[in-house]
């Protein structure tokens, strides 16, 4: 039994060996998630709204390139950073799901007004990929606040070690929870009445 700890111990280690931090990673959309999910909401009170979405701004710790980290080999941190602006993606990506759920997203002539700061934006991969997204909204209705708060976005998966494609989609798939949880939140339908 000792010996067989050891040769696979020895195998994970090797899974690991030779690899390098991913640098200059560019962030590209590969949600998994259905967005069926949406189907099965009462949108009714946030789709009689017109949405306008400020550029979230990016409150994360430095570094700000860092989306992912490697934890699987204890003192062997592989990290993920990227050479994309973080909150631009998560903007862009956050808006167009919600207009795929059936939201009315307009640049003007808004009835409600999303801001926002990124406080977590992150994947820990140990033995599954663990992605977190962590948003400080404000909803805003007729210039004034109706609503802040945090939503959160999450994701856990199983992939192969430190591969590229699993970040991308526990990235995606991060804030397609967080604007599933936004469009779900009591507390924001009862006052954007």
């Amino acid at each position: 039994m000792k010996a067989f700890l050891l040769i696979f111990g020895m195998i994970a280690h090797a899974g690991l060996v030779g690899l390098t931090p991913m640098t200059d990673v560019e962030l590209k959309w590969k949600a998994t998630t259905e967005m069926n999910e949406f189907s099965k909401l009462d949108l009714t009170k946030l789709s009689e709204h017109k949405i306008k979405i400020v550029d979230f701004k990016d409150h994360r710790k430095a570094p700000l390139s860092r989306v992912g980290m490697n934890i699987e080999k204890d003192g062997t941190n592989l990290t993920v950073d990227t050479k994309s602006n973080v909150a631009d993606f998560i903007t862009d990506n956050f808006t167009n799901t919600l207009q795929k759920a059936g939201l009315e997203i307009v640049k003007s002539g808004e009835t409600l007004t999303i801001e926002g700061d990124i406080n977590d934006y992150m994947v820990t991969e140990s033995n599954t990929y663990k992605g977190n997204l962590t948003l400080r909204l404000r909803v805003l209705k007729g210039g004034a606040v109706v609503w802040k708060g945090v939503i959160n976005g999450n994701n856990s998966r199983f992939g192969r070690s430190f591969k590229l494609d699993n970040y991308l989609e526990s990235l995606s798939d991060c804030v397609v929870d967080a604007a599933l949880n936004f469009v779900q939140n009591e507390g924001i339908k009862n006052k954007v009445r």
